[in-house]
């Protein structure tokens, strides 16, 4: 599954500001896939937004394409130099999700 193009449908999302599609392993050992998302300040609730974004998603991608787990951030890890810090997003989503040490 290439993050990009997950990371590409849910920015079409007026309510979303930046996304990150990282994968986390469950108790099961299997990879899961979870959406860090910093969502605009007019953003409407969680449960809201996550319905939408999976309507969005599914008409986009396919099933095994659309991620059912939501981490929300103030903001994303970054470097100095501005690159994302995906090995901090796993850990993060890992541990809101329940799926690891965290």
């Amino acid at each position: 599954v290439n993050p990009l193009e997950i990371e590409d449908t849910v920015l079409q999302n007026p309510h979303i500001h930046e996304v990150a599609a990282v994968g986390v392993k469950n108790a099961d050992g299997f990879t899961r896939l979870a959406l860090c998302l910093v969502v605009k300040d007019a953003a409407p609730g969680c449960e809201v937004l996550e319905k939408n974004l999976l309507e969005e998603m599914k008409s986009k991608l396919s099933i095994y394409k659309c991620p059912r787990r939501f981490v929300y951030l103030d903001e994303m890890p970054r470097t100095a130099t501005g690159k994302l810090q995906r090995f901090r997003l796993r850990r993060i989503a890992a541990k809101a999700l329940g799926m690891g040490p965290g």
